[in-house]
């Protein structure tokens, strides 16, 4: 960068020799008054100033539903991070350590960027540098071009002459095209002294303070022309590298997504007055503000969040099996029906909340959330409904995968992505949310991700489920070996497997379910857990009895009547609320009306 500026004031000095008339047009020292040194300090941070705007372009998402992401990096943010770099740090090397021009500075060391003294000829040149600086312009006439402009305030005296004080103003035009990002040489000047395109890029070219190949070596992408002074990044070429990488999926879709951006035109970038612009459409992809996750999985949430202590799979498994004996004792059913609020809950607690998904940060006295919420499953006849939720602050967007049913048999099913959503709400059309129409990408993350938790993607991104995999649900709440998995399908809203016995325990199985229906059309079960849980307020035991009642009625009117499965739903959802006190009591109200030995026999060998 010394080399650099050093080169820079070389144009000056070549000069000395011209009219002084022409050194008057160069002097140019009230602009020394332009340098920013209110914003230079001992605890100067230009990382806690771009926080604070990022929080500021938040805030007005927050405030209004319909607002794209406005975030304008001023140039005091710019002045400041040079002023930072210049003094340098402990990760970095600056130039001058020292340097903190103000009221309180009165030596050399703290008033200067740096000061040179070298030979051309027979002279010494002085050369100081006090203040390095940026500005911003709008084009008062195109709307889609700025300009940047990179201030150098210097001094230079030679010999014991007279010192020259100046300002050289490198000034830089930059465009967002519909095709290119474009950053191009403007003009020079020094004090009101302009100089040719071509003068300066000669000088760059002596002093070798830029080399052509050496810029295009160091640019990940985009082209440098030193003739013309421009850099181009073409916006297809972001896309391009960032699918170089063929060992990194997410890379592909990150470079799919930012396609989508382009060709919807939803981000523009330019300069203003005073700032560099960026305006992120992000309507398009934000969804309505009541928007969130699931509303029971907050049953697994404390005061300060994700609480472990909130979810016992072991005992939901232990409440699922339980409907399922009293479905094959009521409804003559032998299926076990594992219902998405359940799997979700499961899927929640094994990922803790997703915490490791979210990070936070505090801006400007104010806690920041960024990352996502949670990933849930809708189940239907022929398709599953894969839900993520990601939010920035308060700002929230929905991803929305759907995969279609492509194969089936009674041990295994596949499912293939058909379509992704971003920033759908309800009743929305299709110009109102983006839709990734190129599945590819994804597709091939799905493949690299490979364990979906109750199956797999395999090497084409299909998910394919598998009757071991599901099996493995049943490591809780149930004893090994006392039952398998025989085949499942997914229907609306649950994950039905139809089970086997193993044959050496069926009969304990039978006199149990037995049980239960003796217990309730012959020994008023029902009014017994009446007497013994609150029926009398509002809520799951409550709940629970009434639809007891209901099919105990039913088995007096009918003892050979199959009760309707979703009736033992209704009742196992209720229990399945309650405490695990009501639950204690709600079993031991049967088994006491059960052979004594049956029950032990039969929780010693089903229940874990």
């Amino acid at each position: 960068m010394k080399k650099f500026l050093i080169s820079i004031f070389i144009i000056i000095v070549v000069i000395v020799g011209i009219p002084l008339a022409i050194l008057g047009i160069m002097s140019d020292g009230k602009s020394f008054d332009d340098i920013p040194t209110h914003l230079y300090h001992e605890d100067a941070d230009a990382m806690k100033l771009l926080y604070e705007e990022i929080d500021r372009s938040l805030a007005e998402l927050e405030e209004d539903d319909e607002a794209d992401l406005v975030f304008a990096l001023h140039q005091d943010v710019l002045n400041t991070a040079i002023f930072e770099a210049i003094r340098g740090g402990e990760d970095s090397e600056g130039i001058n350590p020292d340097y903190l021009p103000g009221d309180d500075c009165d030596i050399d060391a703290c008033r200067y960027v740096f000061t040179e003294t070298f030979d051309m000829g027979n002279r010494t040149v002085h050369l100081r540098v006090p203040g390095i600086w940026t500005t911003f312009d709008a084009d008062k006439d195109e709307t889609d071009k700025g300009y940047i402009t990179l201030n150098l305030a210097a001094s230079f005296q030679i010999g014991d002459g007279f010192t020259y004080r100046t300002v050289v103003r490198m000034k830089g035009a930059f465009r967002d095209t519909e095709e290119d990002y474009i950053l191009e040489f403007d003009r020079l000047s020094i004090g009101s002294l302009p100089f040719t395109q071509g003068f300066f890029t000669t000088i760059m070219g002596w002093t070798g303070a830029i080399d052509e190949d050496n810029v295009e070596d160091n640019l990940p992408f985009g082209t440098f022309d030193l003739d013309n002074l421009r850099m181009t990044i073409e916006k297809e070429a972001l896309s391009e590298w960032l699918r170089e990488d063929e060992e990194a999926p997410m890379m592909a879709l990150v470079a799919e997504f930012v396609d989508i951006i382009y060709a919807n035109r939803m981000l523009h970038v330019g300069v203003h007055d005073e700032a560099f612009m960026v305006t992120f459409e992000v309507s398009k992809l934000r969804n309505d503000a009541e928007t969130d996750i699931p509303a029971y999985l907050y049953d697994l949430h404390g005061p300060e969040g994700y609480d472990p202590e909130r979810f016992d799979i072991k005992r939901h498994m232990e409440t699922r099996f339980e409907e399922f004996v009293f479905n094959k004792a009521l409804a003559k059913q032998t299926v076990f029906t594992l219902d998405e609020r359940t799997f979700n809950k499961i899927l929640y607690d094994t990922f803790e909340g997703f915490e490791e998904f979210r990070s936070e940060r505090e801006v400007d006295g104010r806690t920041m959330g960024i990352g996502l919420d949670a990933l849930w499953f809708e189940f239907h006849d022929d398709e599953i409904v894969i839900k993520a939720l990601f939010s920035i602050d308060h700002v929230r967007s929905l991803i929305e995968m759907r995969a279609d049913q492509t194969a089936s048999s009674p041990t295994v099913l596949e499912y293939t992505v058909s379509t992704i959503t971003i920033g759908k709400d309800e009743g929305e059309s299709e110009d109102e949310y983006l839709v990734i129409e190129n599945l590819d990408a994804f597709k091939a993350l799905l493949a690299d991700i490979g364990d979906a938790y109750f199956g797999e993607f395999d090497e084409d991104g299909t998910l394919v489920i598998d009757i071991d995999r599901l099996e493995d649900l049943f490591d809780e709440g149930i004893a090994d070996g006392a039952v398998s998995v025989e085949s499942f399908d997914i229907v609306k809203g649950a994950i039905e497997l139809e089970m086997a016995v193993d044959s050496d325990l069926e009969h304990l199985l039978d006199g149990f379910t037995d049980g239960i229906r003796t217990a309730l059309k012959d020994m008023d079960a029902a009014g017994l857990l009446a007497d013994s849980l609150n029926v009398e307020d509002e809520g799951p035991e409550k709940d629970a009895v009434e639809k007891l009642q209901q099919i105990q009625d039913a088995l007096i009117a009918d003892e050979d009547a199959e009760i309707d499965p979703e009736d033992v739903q209704s009742l196992f959802d209720s229990y399945g609320e309650m405490s695990p006190e009501a639950q204690e009591t709600f079993m031991q109200t049967f088994e006491g009306l059960m052979d004594e030995s049956l029950v032990e026999s039969f929780n010693d060998s089903f229940r874990d």
